[in-house]
């Protein structure tokens, strides 16, 4: 990771949760991909994956671990202009 990204992801108290090879090559094994987040513990159940076929990258997989709270009830009222209401 370059110095001026690691510096800001510091700064802004940030974090980069990918710690496995996600690009494979002849000779090595490397971190290609970056998620980088304000918020690790919203995901959940992330893994990297083997390359498909004979690809080099390998599948990023996750789920975010949030509950969609929707509990508030409303009324519009909508004004019809041409009955003069």
């Amino acid at each position: 990771m370059g110095r001026k990204l690691y510096d800001t992801i510091n700064t802004y108290n940030l974090n980069q949760v990918i710690t496995e090879p996600t690009i494979y090559d002849t000779n090595a094994q490397h971190i290609l991909d970056l998620m980088i987040t304000v918020s690790p513990g919203l995901l959940s159940h992330m893994s990297v994956t083997p390359p498909i076929a004979n690809l080099d990258y390998c599948v990023i997989a996750y789920s975010l671990a949030f509950d969609l709270i929707n509990n508030k009830n409303y009324s519009l009222k909508i004004w019809d202009y041409e009955k003069g209401n």
